[in-house]
C-alpha cells in the first residue's frame, strides 16, 4: 500500500510500505480520506512535535474508512462499518513509525474491550475510544469535518463554556472555528474572536461571535475596549504558541481561566508570565473526549444544523498531498482533506 511519510524535517513522501498486520484485537481498514491538522501535523513535518519519533514516520490523525477485516476478538467493528481515526501502526522490526499514521491506504482500529481481554489491567490507548462510527451516507471527506467538530464540543464543555460565560477566543484557525461555533450554540452570552488579519471577521460573526478583533497584535490596547481588558470569565487558546498564551493572559478576569488547547512547538518554550500562571492554576490545558459528543455532533448534522461541507476548504487526491500541505502552510487553506483512490 501507499503512505505519506514524513522522512526528513520538511520533507514528504509517498511509498510504497507494508499493510499493518492486524493483531486479533484490530480491524483493518480502507482509509478513503484524511484531513491535514493545521497545527500538530505540520509541527510534526517540521520536528516541533513529537520529535522523539523516529524518522521515518506516518503522519495524520484525522481519518476516515471502511473497515475490510475484523479480528477474530472484535466485537465493537464489523465489516462495512466506516470508522473515524484508523492509523497504519507497525512493530518496530519494520522500520517505519507511526505519527498516528492516517495518511495511508490502509490503518487499523482496536476493539478496547478485547484488547482489555487480552491485556487484563492494561491501559487503554486514547484514540481506541474515539474511533467511532459514522453513518455511511455521510461522504467520506465530509465526515472528516466530525473529528474537529467532536474535539472542540468536548473542549468547549471541559473549558466550562455555558449561559453564563464570557468568552474571548484567540486563533483564527479550525480549532478556533469550532470553538466559536459551539460557545454560540452553549449560549454563551458574549463571545468575542481575536485574529491578526480582517479578512476573518464575518467567518466568525456568522459562527455566532459578537465580536471579532483584528490587528498586527491579536491583543493590542484599541482592539478590546468593547470589552475591555481582563474582562473575560474564559479565554480559549487555539493557536498553540506561548505568545497566544501571553495575549490571553491580557484578556482574562483576575479570577477567570484560560482553557490552554493548542500544542506550542518544541522550540517555543513558556515565557515565565505563562510559567507563573499555570503555577497558579489560571491556565489549565483542556482534557478532550470526542467520543462522549459523538452522538451530539451526528444529531446536529442529521438536524441539518451542521453543513459538514462548510468546515473543508480544498479536497485534494492523496498525489497533491505536498500541494495541499502548501495550501495550509501558506494559509491558503483552512482544512484540506487528501482522498484515496481504492478503485
Amino acid at each position: 500500500m501507499r503512505a505519506l511519510l514524513v522522512t526528513a524535517p520538511d520533507k514528504l513522501e509517498i511509498r510504497d510500505v507494508p499493510v499493518p498486520e492486524m493483531a486479533p484485537w484490530e480491524a483493518l481498514v480502507r482509509i478513503e480520506a484524511a484531513s491535514i491538522c493545521n497545527s500538530t501535523d505540520v509541527k510534526i513535518l517540521k520536528r516541533e512535535f513529537v520529535s522523539s519519533i523516529p524518522l521515518p514516520l506516518v503522519l495524520g490523525h484525522e481519518s476516515v474508512g471502511t473497515v475490510v477485516k475484523v479480528g477474530s476478538a472484535v466485537t465493537r467493528y464489523r465489516l462495512g462499518d466506516r470508522v473515524l481515526r484508523a492509523g497504519a501502526y507497525y512493530a518496530p522490526e519494520v522500520g517505519i513509525n507511526s505519527a498516528w499514521g492516517a495518511f495511508a491506504e490502509y490503518g487499523l482500529v482496536t476493539d478496547p474491550d478485547a484488547w482489555l481481554t487480552a491485556h487484563p489491567g492494561g491501559n487503554v490507548g486514547g484514540q481506541w475510544q474515539a474511533q467511532q462510527i459514522v453513518p455511511p451516507e455521510i461522504p467520506p471527506a465530509e465526515a472528516t469535518a466530525l473529528i474537529n467538530l467532536k474535539e472542540t464540543l468536548s473542549s468547549a464543555k471541559a473549558a466550562g463554556i455555558n449561559a453564563d460565560t464570557w468568552v474571548a477566543i484567540v486563533g483564527t484557525g479550525p480549532v478556533a472555528r469550532g470553538m466559536c461555533y459551539w460557545a454560540h450554540w452553549l449560549r454563551a452570552p458574549f463571545l468575542v474572536v481575536f485574529g491578526r488579519h480582517e479578512r476573518h471577521c464575518h467567518d466568525f460573526l456568522d459562527l455566532g461571535a459578537n465580536y471579532y478583533m483584528a490587528g498586527d497584535q491579536p491583543c493590542a490596547v484599541s482592539e478590546v475596549k468593547i470589552a475591555g481588558k481582563h474582562a473575560f470569565d474564559r479565554v480559549i487558546e487555539a493557536v498553540g504558541s506561548q505568545q497566544a498564551l501571553e495575549d490571553a493572559l491580557t484578556l482574562v478576569r483576575p479570577d477567570g481561566l484560560i482553557a490552554n488547547y493548542g500544542v506550542a512547538q518544541e522550540s517555543d518554550p513558556p515565557t515565565a508570565a505563562v510559567q507563573e500562571a499555570r503555577a497558579a492554576g489560571r491556565i489549565f490545558d483542556i482534557a478532550v473526549r470526542e467520543q462522549d459528543e459523538h452522538e451530539t455532533v451526528l444529531e446536529c448534522v442529521r438536524k441539518g444544523e451542521l453543513d459538514l461541507r462548510k468546515w473543508i476548504t480544498d479536497v485534494l487526491p492523496f498525489e497533491r498531498a505536498q500541494e495541499a500541505f502548501d495550501l495550509v502552510r501558506n494559509k491558503r487553506s483552512l482544512k484540506a482533506v487528501l482522498t484515496f483512490n481504492q478503485g
